[in-house]
C-alpha cells in the first residue's frame, strides 16, 4: 500500500485536523484511504519529512493569510533552482466563519496561480472539503512521483539526481519550518 507524507504549515492557533476523523499516532495523524481504487496510508506531519505540502491561513484573518504569502515567497525561492516540484495545495480554513470572512475567495486563488498551486477552502471544524483537499494532494504526489520514474532528473548544477530525491525535497522545506 502506498504512503505518503504531507506536511501541514499554518498558525499554530488554527486547527489544522478534525482529530474527531483521524487517528493519532505520535506528532502526525494518519488515514487509510481509498483513492481512485487504490489503497493508501496518508501522514499528516508537523514535520521537515515531506512528500507534499499544505499551506493553511484562515479566511477570519488577513494578517494568517499574509503569513503563507510570506511562506510560499520562501519555498518558491528555495524550489526556483531545481527541476523538481513538490506538489503544495493553499488551503483557506474556517469556511464554517464565512460572515467574518476578511479573506476573499478570489485572494486565495490569486496567490495559488501566482505560485502555481492548487487552491481549496475547507471548514476543519466540519470537515467540508477536507476529504477533497487530501484526495487532490495525493492525486498529485501520484502525477509528480510518476512524471519523476519518467524523466532524466537533474539538479541545478546539472548533476544527475539519485534515490536521495525525497531527502532533498525535505530539505526544501526545513528552512522555512524554522521560522
Amino acid at each position: 500500500m502506498d504512503q505518503y507524507q504531507i506536511v501541514v504549515l499554518g498558525d499554530t492557533t488554527e486547527s489544522k485536523y478534525n482529530t474527531s476523523t483521524i487517528d493519532t499516532i505520535d506528532d502526525a495523524f494518519e488515514m487509510k484511504l481509498m483513492i481512485d481504487n487504490l489503497p493508501c496510508v496518508v501522514k499528516l506531519l508537523d514535520g521537515n519529512k515531506t512528500d507534499a505540502l499544505i499551506l493553511v491561513y484562515s479566511i477570519i484573518s488577513f494578517e494568517k493569510f499574509r503569513r503563507i504569502e510570506h511562506y510560499c515567497k520562501k519555498i518558491f525561492n528555495s524550489i526556483t533552482r531545481t527541476t523538481f516540484s513538490t506538489p503544495i495545495i493553499i488551503v483557506g480554513d474556517n469556511l464554517d466563519k464565512v460572515n467574518e470572512r476578511e479573506v476573499s475567495r478570489n485572494e486565495g486563488l490569486q496567490l495559488a496561480e501566482k505560485y502555481k498551486c492548487e487552491f481549496l477552502e475547507v471548514s476543519t471544524k466540519t470537515a467540508l472539503n477536507v476529504e477533497k483537499c487530501i484526495h487532490t494532494l495525493v492525486r498529485m504526489i501520484r502525477r509528480n512521483n510518476e512524471d519523476e520514474k519518467n524523466m532524466n532528473l537533474k539538479d541545478w548544477n546539472g548533476k544527475e539526481r539519485n534515490q536521495d530525491t525525497k531527502i532533498m525535497k525535505c530539505n526544501i522545506f526545513k528552512n522555512v519550518l524554522e521560522m
